[in-house]
């Protein structure tokens, strides 16, 4: 862990693409060095960063101050797909999570994650993780807003096609970070951290012309 010149408490991740945590009663701690081949004493030192256990029973070791307890998780936004016909509103669940006994549960204690819903090109662009099968035609244009901050670990995201458009428009959410994850989208990047992205399908299954009836059995 490491506090930068923005102000903020940096939390190193474990290698890529693992996940911990929660660690629901972290020690957050001073320690200054002061460059001159020593650690700058504060009163009183009560705990080691490099160690576990009592720094102060028997060896008095201590190297910095502790300022107190905090929950620390590691966390993501996961986005669903959506489905309907061209002519409809369709939603889209984004939902913040965070890594708990081996699994990723909802986040619901998330009501201030800050988001921008819109989307930002109207073209392929693999660099920024946009697809549109098929491209969009003359007239054709898609959009996507909603609302900007999470409430209990969700937010929706509502997509609309205009011009007739028919097919699967794939498009990221940009979050902050600590919110991304690992999700090999192009299955080269399992070690880079990246958006959560969702596709949008607009149109209805017609089906083959020359099936008649339908029926669904067990």
């Amino acid at each position: 862990m490491r506090f930068n010149t923005q102000h903020q408490i940096q939390f190193t991740r474990p290698p890529a693409p693992g996940a911990d945590g929660p660690f629901d009663a972290l020690t957050i701690g001073l320690k200054l060095d002061d460059k001159d081949g020593g650690v700058t004493a504060l009163r009183p030192m009560n705990i080691r960063p490099d160690s576990v256990g009592d720094c102060q029973l028997p060896t008095n070791d201590c190297t910095a101050l502790a300022l107190g307890n905090l929950t620390m998780r590691q966390g993501r936004v996961r986005l669903e797909n959506t489905y309907g016909p061209e002519t409809a509103t369709l939603r889209m669940g984004a939902f913040a999570e965070f890594w708990q006994a081996g699994g990723w549960v909802p986040s619901i204690t998330d009501s201030c994650t800050l988001v921008d819903p819109a989307l930002v090109t109207q073209v392929n662009n693999a660099a920024l993780g946009y697809s549109f099968m098929p491209p969009l035609a003359p007239g054709q244009a898609i959009s996507r807003n909603g609302q900007n901050q999470f409430s209990a670990g969700r937010l929706d995201l509502y997509w609309q096609a205009q011009g007739g458009y028919r097919g699967q428009v794939l498009a990221p959410l940009p979050v902050s970070d600590w919110l991304k994850w690992y999700w090999n989208w192009d299955g080269v990047s399992a070690t880079e951290l990246a958006d959560p992205r969702g596709s949008a399908y607009f149109g209805r299954y017609r089906g083959h012309d020359r099936i008649i009836f339908w029926r669904e059995v067990n």
